[in-house]
């Protein structure tokens, strides 16, 4: 676990990947209870900077440790943009 003292609790860990012409910040913030929840940004990949898109977790899944958490995440943003892009768009 990342701490930041040394009596304070787990920080967030997130990994940032592209994916079809976005960026994803997929992270996993730690629970009251000392598990992990997933937590994504989606940033859309513009010449004109946009504004952050959280995607949410609609099933509030919670896991012992961060890095399942991220994975989470990441196929959370993956699908999000998949719905955005179609099929029929490759990029």
């Amino acid at each position: 676990m990342t701490r930041r003292g040394p009596h304070a609790g787990p920080t967030r860990r997130h990994a940032l990947s592209l994916y079809r012409g976005y960026a994803i910040d997929a992270q996993a913030l730690p629970t009251a209870d000392g598990r992990w929840i997933a937590h994504a940004v989606v940033l859309p990949g513009q010449a004109v900077p946009a504004d952050p898109i959280p995607v949410p977790d609609l099933g509030a899944r919670r896991f012992q440790t961060p890095a399942p958490a991220v994975q989470h995440a990441v196929a959370l943003a993956r699908a999000w943009i998949d719905r955005q892009r179609g099929p029929g768009d490759p990029a």
